[in-house]
């Protein structure tokens, strides 16, 4: 998901900026939590007031950012944007609807049980890039133009 952002990023010529990609680990625990994204995202904001947007590698993060973006007193999406990566049902029932990333995951599956069989019987290593849809919800919104 991190290559993507890159490679997307150095497609349209736009410099990577290092300080927006958080790879830590707040805690020991699964990181793929609510609170987890809850507490990265009130870190961002106290380190970039100026940040607009914040693309969640997860949709749970997205979530748990949403809740410390309102508790800094900034609106999503006239404020700030969130959007996930997933498409869990859990993002249609926040408020506002989180945008997201949508996989297929029966396909996932599917793809991934094939692989992993194709190994077992000494097959190759395979990458498979299964593409998503974007799910628009009402998190997002146009970009400012401070």
């Amino acid at each position: 998901r991190v290559a993507g952002y890159r490679n997307a990023l150095a497609k349209a010529g736009i410099p990577v900026d290092e300080g927006l990609i958080s790879y830590e680990v707040l805690d020991q625990g699964n990181p793929y939590t609510l609170e987890h994204g809850y507490r990265l995202a009130q870190r961002l904001l106290a380190e970039r007031p100026d940040v607009t947007a914040i693309f969640a590698i997860a949709d749970v993060l997205a979530i748990g950012a949403m809740r410390a973006v309102r508790e800094a007193g900034l609106r999503i999406p006239e404020d700030i944007s969130i959007i996930g990566f997933d498409g869990i049902t859990f993002g249609d029932f926040v408020e506002p609807r989180l945008t997201t990333l949508a996989q297929p995951p029966e396909q996932i599956a599917k793809i991934t049980c094939d692989i992993l069989f194709d190994q077992i019987d000494s097959g190759p290593v395979q990458h498979v890039f299964v593409p998503g849809s974007i799910h628009e919800g009402g998190s997002t919104g146009p970009v400012r133009a401070d």
